[in-house]
Order: structure tokens, then sequence, then C-alpha cells
């Protein structure tokens, strides 16, 4: 069984006693041995270097870590010494992680390649290293928890040059990976899109562009396609960057529909400029399948054409108490993005959470049929 393999069997294992609820909590979606083996293959520093610092910030059963040192012994020059850090917060993900270390201990020494292990069962934004910003790695790879932070817990105020309003803390883990780079060091992550732009993310935005040259970006285009072992609806991309190299011209844009045709996947190289806007914002514009759009070139709004755009009244997290997984007298439809399709609205879809009460507290939330 090759080492990502092995990596994935324990991570099912572990991860099979975990509620569908614990792992939304956690942020635990392991990433697909496809996924992981795609983003590896760009993270690889070249032969001449010796000793390969390699960190997980994130690591679940990890699968990244993994799929980086299966991707250095396979190589023909090899490296003299890996070392692998992994960080896990979930207690009950240790045992899966010692077992892998093994694992890798023993592939590298088949190989005539020394290899060490470091496993820390703590959390990764709060380390000592991590906040003291110190460079310890040659690549970092992560498949990050996702979900929103208070603006005041210790994560957040850890890390504040990351932080504006309510953020996530998949941003945070980002911009705080970004200051562990060692000079040309890579640095990878799978996340959702979301951070590409508005102003909750444009604080970490700001940091990765002054801490890293973003070389690469893949994006999957189906919503369901990419983490296959889980049951997630999210955009997803993947995120490939150097620190402090030399900026280029130009970023290789790839796009396919999920993991199943990464082989397939179409490529286009952009210039910077075209990609990522120029203003405080650098928000960044990715254009997705085989339509090339060049959104310089028009020239009107949508104001233009007497259309505005609104989020939806309904802030989930914010209004949960009168939202209502079952109809019930005084509930009405709650449309969420997944109820719309082309032309067409299908509700319901037996989603979670389909209906809200209509009442005097939620008025200002309804639209009018």
């Amino acid at each position: 069984m090759t080492i990502v393999e092995y990596a994935k069997t324990q991570g099912l294992q572990a991860t099979a006693v975990l509620s569908k609820d614990e792992q939304k909590a956690l942020g635990q979606f392991m990433t697909p041995s496809g996924v992981a083996r795609f983003m590896a293959q760009r993270c690889l520093p070249s032969e001449e270097q010796k000793v390969v610092r390699i960190l997980e910030p994130s690591a679940g059963a990890g699968v990244l870590a993994a799929s980086v040192v299966e991707a250095l012994l396979s190589r023909t020059v090899l490296p003299d010494k890996i070392l692998v850090t992994l960080f896990e917060l979930d207690a009950r993900l240790i045992t899966a992680l010692k077992s892998l270390a093994v694992k890798m201990r023993t592939e590298a020494k088949n190989k005539g390649v020394s290899l060490s292990v470091s496993i820390r069962n703590e959390d990764f934004l709060l380390a000592a290293e991590t906040r003291a910003a110190r460079p310890i790695a040659d690549i970092v790879i992560a498949n990050p928890p996702y979900f929103k932070l208070n603006a005041t817990d210790p994560r957040a105020l850890a890390h504040p040059y990351a932080v504006y309003g309510q953020p996530n803390i998949y941003g945070i883990f980002m911009a705080a990976c970004a200051n562990l780079l060692l000079p040309n060091g890579r640095w990878c992550f799978i996340t959702p899109r979301s951070w590409t732009n508005g102003s909750y993310f444009a604080a970490t935005r700001r940091h990765l562009f002054r801490s890293l040259y973003i070389d690469a970006m893949h994006v999957f285009e189906s919503r369901r396609d990419h983490f296959v072992d889980d049951a997630i609806l999210q955009e997803a991309m993947i995120t490939w960057a150097t620190a402090q190299a030399n900026p280029h011209l130009d970023i290789v844009v790839s796009s396919s529909e999920g993991s199943g045709d990464l082989s397939e996947a179409r490529l286009m190289r952009l210039p910077l400029d075209k990609v990522v806007s120029q203003d405080h914002e650098q928000a960044i514009s990715l254009p997705t399948g085989a339509d090339g759009l060049d959104l310089t070139l028009w020239d009107a709004t949508l104001n233009t054409y007497g259309l505005k755009v609104s989020t939806g009244p309904v802030v989930a997290f914010r209004a949960k108490i009168h939202i209502s997984e079952q109809k019930a007298d005084g509930t009405v439809p709650l449309l969420w993005l997944q109820h719309i399709n082309r032309m067409q609205i299908n509700w319901p879809i037996n989603k979670k959470r389909e209906h809200i009460h209509a009442n005097g507290a939620t008025t200002w939330m309804l639209v009018p049929n």
C-alpha cells in the first residue's frame, strides 16, 4: 500500500466515529488521494535540496504530508533528510498519525533517506512557532478547517494582521503559514474560493501578496466533485505560491470539474494584473472553464442596465432561532444557492434548514413573492 493510500485508510477509520456535525464543527474533511498528489507535485523543491522540511498545520490523517513524502521518495535524485511536522488538534487522530509516521519512516529508510516526524496535538494558530512567525518550513501544504470565528477569539487576536470583521479560520491559517516559509519555500492550500474577494478577506489577501508570489491556481468547477469522500457542497480551489521569490509576470490558472478529471485540466496563463486587482482590496478574479472572458473589455456596469446586487437578507448563523428543519404553521420557504437552477427555483430539495418563520422579528428579512 502506498504512503498516501495508507494515510487515507487510517484517516477513514479514525473519522468513521465522527458525526457530520462533528466533522463540520472541526472542519475535518479529508483530502482525496488524487487531489493530494496533484497538490504535492507542484510543491516539490529542486532535486539539489538535500534537507526538506514539510509542515502540515491541520494534518487530519496526514494525507497531504504523505503525498509530499511519497513524491520526494519517487524522484530519481533523493534528499538526504526529510523532516515532517504535523499539527492536529483532534486527539482522536493522533494514533492514526503515529501509525503513518512509522509507515513513512520505513518507506524512507528503504530508499536510504532519513525521515523524522514531529506530531503536535495542539492548536497550530496558538503554537509558539506560529505566533513567533519564524520561518521553519520548505513546504507548507494544507487543507485547513473552515468556519467563522468571533473577532475576539484567541486565534483571531493572535493574528490581527489577517483579520477584518468576522474572520474565517481558514484565512488565518493561510496568512499564518505564509510567515513560516524559508526562502523560496513552497506554499499550497486547498480552500473555499471565498477568500479571493470581499472585505472580510482583504487583510488576508494583502498579507499573502506581501509575503508570497502566487504562481498557480486550480479551480474546481463543480461544487460537489472534489471532496468525493464527504458530502460537501462548496466552491473549492487550490493555490500554490513561493516565498520571497522574484515575482513573475503570469499566473497559471487551471480548472477541472472535480477530482476525477484532474489529468485533463484546462490551462491558461494570465498576466498578474488580469487576475489580481491593483487597488487596496487586491481582489482575485478567476476565469473558469473555457470562456476566457476579459472583463476589462466590458464598458458598462450592472447599474447601466438598472440592476442592483445585494446579499440575501437572511444571515443563517444570526437568524438560526428563526430557521426550521421542518415545515410548520407560519413558515415560508428559505432559499439557498442549491435551490437555484437555470431559470428556475427547485424547492424543497430536502436540504437542512429550508424553512424560516414569518413573524414580527423576521419581517425585515422576508421578500415579496
